[in-house]
């Protein structure tokens, strides 16, 4: 099954006075709207954004090779 066909839930998180809404998939992931990464609970889902908002995944390094 596609991405793109996965059944999806709108909801809203409420962080720091600021609502965000997000997407939940039918595994009962939270979406993020930016990048499509899932997460396990709200928190995780709000840090990862504010990661974005602070450039964080542009200036992670790579991972590593194994041989």
């Amino acid at each position: 099954m596609a991405k793109e066909e996965r059944s999806r839930k709108e909801v809203v998180i409420e962080y720091s006075g600021s609502k965000l809404r997000v997407e939940v998939d039918e595994k009962g992931f939270y979406v993020c709207p930016l990048c499509g990464a899932l997460f396990v609970s709200p928190r995780d889902l709000v840090s990862h954004i504010i990661g974005h908002a602070l450039g964080l995944p542009d200036n992670r390094r790579a991972s590593p090779e194994r041989p």
